[in-house]
């Protein structure tokens, strides 16, 4: 770096200090956010418990075995039906909804009917069944497709239905009154903005609330709801979002919201954003068990037989992914569910040990405290962005310090309109983001590049007289540094996504897949920038011609292999650094288990394989004056560890010093592979000089 880089250098130096409050601040809200719970659905584990041969001493087993909540959602008429304890039966006919059964049945449906918007006529029939007077917006119909004798199309049927059997009616009395004494209660309104009266429902669930806690402590109360169906309370003119969420911060309440399939992100629900968006409203992270993960019991590998890789889900999301609670579901064997509770069980007892292990308590989760720091203190990290712009930019076109402090000014201005003035902050903090993790990564493969350069030109470095150890060490300082350099990107991205929202995954960035890829490409640059093609002597220089000569350059059997390998290693990297619910081959997963047994935190392989290794190796070839063929493999590699290190934080939800131990746990564990690779290229170029010569 020039000495005009100077006072760039210390304004990022000064920004990532500043980084440090955000970085204190998020540290006490994750700590007191480690308690989670363990939540079995009602009507699923007591279904599940037909299958056992009691459903009520099933769901007591159950709770006993550790789902110390119990989650009821509102009943509707056809969840009622598919109860085969209750006596309930419907029909529709000339225009009416004929709901018959046990009187105290039909008296809870026409009660629960009392929220719909439509002023339809409900009345009681001659045999005390209930007649509903239905609307042609209510029909339902389940088609069943006919074919001919051809196996041709040839039409379809389907019973009529409507959609009052599928609306939310309240919480049936009964069904609370069976959920087992030692188990929390968490009630799941259910809402249907089109049919029913949002006002009447809220008041209808909060009473159902206050009724069930009355005599309870705030520690024997579940501190949080979970919307059940597709809805959530949606705006309207006389404000009845505001109202739910004064009647939730009455009552001290959070609202959870359960994360997807793909663990990014959590499930869209009709009119949940604007609610769990708002700062006065407590929030906290669920996890269900999905389909794929509820066959997973038996992974079919040793030692993954019993639901271990279950409970490492489950470990994972707490852990890692801000989940405070976990939504247990029936788990599958051979396409049949388990009935046997002990296998619950055994789930359950693993997760808790390796949670309370690293300090969390299973009890009641607790939404995660409000943080929402104001836009003017993103303000230096912004500034350090553009410092670092500038020292990049400087490297390669060789400016003067005058065009720096220019280039510099056009990049504050920005910064203080999107944080100094408050306007479209959120593009901003995307926009300067992007920046910090691409362009810090790349100025740490400047930095190693330029060493690489200056030990492979030295004169006077005799490599007889230093060993094999000193250059090793030599390539750990260095990869240090450079991890260091690229840390200073992760700092301004923890200023940069500050928030609650953030933590908890409201707010996504996007460019995580770009800041893997940009790192890589203009590692290319810096290739041609420091090392060159077929260049004889060092110049530290992007010259055009060099590039024309590197597009037309004859390419050999090799070096379409290794274009092939860095190609496929590039793929790999993009297809599994997202989430998928691909299920992870054997081999991988039994390793990946080891190291996260073994480890405090699982390090990333393309760290321990791939980027840090490349580093040292480099250096070594830099002492040696050999394996010029590897530079741009290596650079390519070593583009990828040090993006790896920003995309560590771009994952905000997880815990801030899990992501510091991952990078210095990376850092050790390198070291033995490291090793490795120095002998692998020791052996492999002793093979090629003996059949040289």
């Amino acid at each position: 770096m020039k000495k005009n880089n100077n006072i760039f250098i210390i304004i990022m130096a000064l920004a990532a200090l500043f980084s440090f409050y955000f970085v204190k601040k998020r540290i006490e809200i994750e700590k007191a956010y480690k308690n989670f719970d363990i939540v079995a659905d009602y009507n699923e584990f007591k279904t599940l418990g037909y299958l056992y041969g009691d459903s009520d001493e099933f769901l007591q087993k159950i709770v006993d075995a550790g789902a110390n909540v119990i989650s009821l959602s509102e009943s509707t008429i056809n969840s009622l039906e598919e109860d085969p304890e209750i006596n309930i039966k419907t029909k529709i006919d000339n225009g009416f909804l004929y709901v018959s059964g046990d009187k105290d049945i039909i008296e809870f449906v026409k009660e629960g009917l009392k929220s719909l918007k439509d002023n339809r006529s409900v009345e009681y029939t001659k045999d005390g069944s209930l007649k509903i007077e239905t609307l042609p917006k209510d029909l339902v119909k389940f088609r069943d497709k006919g074919i001919d004798i051809f196996g041709y199309p040839a039409g379809s049927r389907g019973e009529p239905h409507s959609y009052i059997e599928y609306i939310g009616l309240g919480f049936y009395k009964p069904y609370l009154e069976n959920i087992p004494a030692n188990a929390k209660i968490l009630l799941r309104p259910m809402v249907n903005n089109f049919y029913q009266d949002q006002k009447f429902v809220i008041d209808r669930y909060f009473k159902a609330y206050d009724e069930l806690y009355k005599n309870k402590s705030v520690e024997e109360r579940v501190n949080y709801l979970t919307f059940a169906g597709g809805e959530a309370f949606m705006e309207t003119e006389d404000g009845i979002v505001g109202k739910f969420v004064d009647e939730l911060n009455k009552r001290n309440l959070g609202v959870a919201v359960i994360e997807s399939s793909t663990q990014r992100g959590s499930l869209k629900l009709l009119g949940q954003e604007p609610i769990v968006n708002r700062e006065d409203v407590r929030k906290l992270r669920m996890f269900t068990t999905w389909d794929y993960i509820q066959s997973e019991f038996d992974y079919g590998i040793p030692g993954h037989q019993n639901g271990e890789e279950i409970s490492n889900v489950y470990f994972r999301a707490i852990s890692e992914r801000n989940i405070a609670s976990i939504m247990l579901k029936p788990f599958v064997k051979d396409d049949r569910a388990i009935t046997d509770v002990a296998a619950y069980e055994n789930v359950i007892k693993m997760t808790v040990d390796r949670m309370e292990k690293i300090g969390f308590s299973h009890g009641t989760a607790v939404p995660m405290n409000e943080w929402s720091p104001r836009s003017f203190m993103k303000l230096p990290a912004a500034f350090g962005v553009s410092a670092a712009a500038v020292i990049f930019l400087g490297i390669l076109f060789n400016i003067s310090f005058v065009f720096k402090i220019i280039l510099f000014i056009l990049g504050i201005i920005p910064a203080i309109l999107f944080f100094g003035l408050g306007k479209m902050t959120g593009f901003g903090a995307s926009l300067y983001n992007l920046g910090a993790i691409i362009i810090l990564p790349t100025l740490a493969t400047c930095y190693v590049l330029k060493n690489y350069n200056h030990y492979r030109n030295r004169k006077n470095i005799d490599t007889n007289k230093i060993s094999d150890v000193q250059i090793f060490i030599k390539g750990m300082i260095i990869l240090l540094v450079s991890v260091i350099i690229t840390m200073v990107g992760a700092l301004y991205e923890v200023s940069f996504l500050a928030s609650t929202r953030d933590m908890l995954e409201l707010i996504i960035f996007r460019g995580v897949k770009i800041s893997q890829i940009m790192p890589i490409l203009l590692s290319l640059v810096v290739f041609l920038y420091y090392i060159g093609v077929s260049r004889d002597k060092v110049e530290e220089r992007l010259d055009i011609h060099e590039v024309g000569k590197f597009l037309n350059m004859n390419v050999k059997f090799w070096h379409a292999m290794m274009g092939v390998v860095a190609l496929g290693v590039l793929a790999l990297l993009l297809l599994r650094g997202g989430n998928t619910n691909v299920k992870v081959p054997g081999a991988e997963l039994r390793f990946r288990n080891f190291l996260e047994n073994t480890l405090p935190v699982r390090p990333r392989t393309k760290a321990i394989f791939l980027g840090y290794p490349a580093v040292v190796l480099l250096i070594y070839l830099a002492y040696k004056k050999r394996g010029r063929f590897l530079e741009i493999f290596l650079t390519i590699l070593i583009a990828i560890g040090q993006a790896d290190i920003v995309n560590t934080f771009s994952h905000i939800r997880t815990p801030i010093l899990v992501s510091f131990q991952r990078i210095a746990i990376e850092y050790i564990v390198c070291i033995p592979v490291a090793i490795l690779f120095v002998l692998i290229y020791k052996f492999a170029l002793k093979g090629y000089d003996r059949f040289a010569n």
